[in-house]
């Protein structure tokens, strides 16, 4: 009976020590000390292979001795273990003895694992020695050990597998509110920027909108009062013909003054809104020069004005040709504007580098200091003054003419000195 069931244990046990071995984990640290007796127990098993067991024995007495001095007390019980291995079949009782007393140093360790193997080779010798009783005994207190041993590795292989899992939860988490805060942020960064985006441009568009109140206001309103009041006086009986006459004359210049200061207004505020569309292309210069010299003839013959063209041949403008005559008008119209009476307006067109450049200089009234640095700012215009001849500006033309340089690439700059005229300065890429 009880060799039955040691058998059925010693079969038990076996298949407990496989699935043990493989998850129980070495408690004591690989010092120097623990690898020099590791290293001596092996070359123990490397000359019992060979069939030299006094030469093994040998070798594990030196692993004992070093545990000792060391003392490593887990390798000392690992050392007599072998020992008592070596000689179970010499000297059982001398086995016996050895491992009773690796067993008692693993129980001081409370190393499961070892303790178990122990039993398992006390439980070999009993059973050498048919003393199955004890044999059972051992072989139950190693099946119990090994029971514990699994039990633990299992718990810790589920606390691993839980902890895993929970770290990598906690990265997933982690992730998952880095790119929360990440996307949250660029939502946020892409709102601030519309919104800014949205403040400047309605900024501008009051700016715009004040402007043209001021305009209106200011620089419409004294005209258009001041053709009423003209037509309320015609037909009333209270002039004579030539105060009539001189009625008319001053209607047809605020009518002109008006008309020119509705239309600067117009387009200034329809490339303010819409900005300025360009058509790019190749032309003559001196061309668009002579038409425009042509449109303001009228203005510059009433002042007994001279225009004066010299140009070098050949020259081509890359730029819209359109708001080359615009700004060519504008700075020609305030040159006469300001221009007193029987003088001289030099136009010089020539080729510098890689631009073409105009040079439109007037003997006039000069621009001051103040309001030079005024226009020369991006964005700013001259206050509105008279001319010589009581012509009334807003400076509105100026402003297009600097917005209508900027987009077709060029460059404008002014000379001026008060009492001795102004000289502008444009230039556009030119076709070498």
């Amino acid at each position: 009976m009880f060799k039955l069931k040691f058998l059925f244990l010693w079969l038990f046990a076996g298949i407990i020590t496989i699935g043990c071995s493989a998850k129980e984990q070495p408690v004591q640290i690989d010092t120097p000390q623990v690898q020099q007796i590791k290293q001596l127990r092996n070359l123990a098993l490397h000359q019992e292979s060979k069939g030299d067991s006094d030469a093994a024995m040998d070798l594990h007495k030196k692993a004992l001795m070093k545990s000792r001095i060391f003392g490593l007390q887990e390798q000392e019980a690992r050392s007599l273990v072998e020992i008592a291995r070596l000689l179970k079949n010499d000297d059982a009782d001398e086995s016996l003895k050895h491992l009773q007393n690796a067993l008692r140093i693993a129980e001081g360790l409370n190393r499961h694992e070892l303790k178990a193997n122990i039993y398992f080779a006390i439980a070999g010798i009993y059973k050498q020695q048919r003393n199955y009783r004890e044999a059972l005994s051992a072989l139950e207190a190693h099946q119990a050990l090994l029971v514990r041993v699994f039990t633990k590795n299992k718990e810790d292989s589920i606390r691993h597998v839980k902890d895993v899992e929970e770290r990598r939860l906690e990265r997933y988490m982690l992730l998952t509110v880095i790119a929360f805060i990440m996307l949250t942020a660029l939502v946020l960064a892409f709102y601030y920027i519309r919104t800014s985006r949205l403040n400047k441009a309605l900024q501008s568009s009051n700016k715009i909108k004040d402007k043209l109140f001021s305009v209106i206001g200011h620089d419409l309103r004294g005209p258009a009062g001041g053709i009423m009041v003209a037509l309320d006086m015609l037909g009333t009986g209270m002039l004579n013909e030539n105060e009539e006459q001189e009625i008319i004359v001053l209607l047809k210049k605020q009518s002109q003054s008006f008309n020119e200061t509705l239309n600067a207004l117009l387009s200034w505020a329809s490339t303010q809104l819409n900005g300025a569309e360009t058509h790019i292309t190749e032309f003559d210069p001196l061309l668009v020069i002579n038409k425009a010299i042509a449109t303001l003839e009228g203005q510059a013959t009433q002042k007994n004005i001279l225009l004066k063209v010299s140009a070098s041949d050949h020259l081509t403008a890359i730029a819209d040709p359109d708001h080359f005559s615009l700004i060519i008008r504008n700075i020609l119209s305030n040159a006469i504007k300001f221009s007193h009476l029987d003088s001289t307006i030099e136009i010089d067109l020539e080729l510098k580098g890689k631009f073409v450049v105009v040079k439109i200089a007037d003997h006039g009234v000069g621009i001051p200091d103040e309001k030079k640095k005024h226009f020369l700012i991006s964005g700013n215009h001259m206050e509105s003054s008279f001319g010589t001849s009581g012509e009334k500006g807003t400076g509105l033309g100026l402003m297009l003419t600097k917005e209508f340089v900027r987009v077709n690439k060029g460059h404008i700059w002014l000379e001026s000195y008060v009492g001795k005229g102004t000289t502008f300065f444009i230039d556009f890429p030119a076709l070498i």
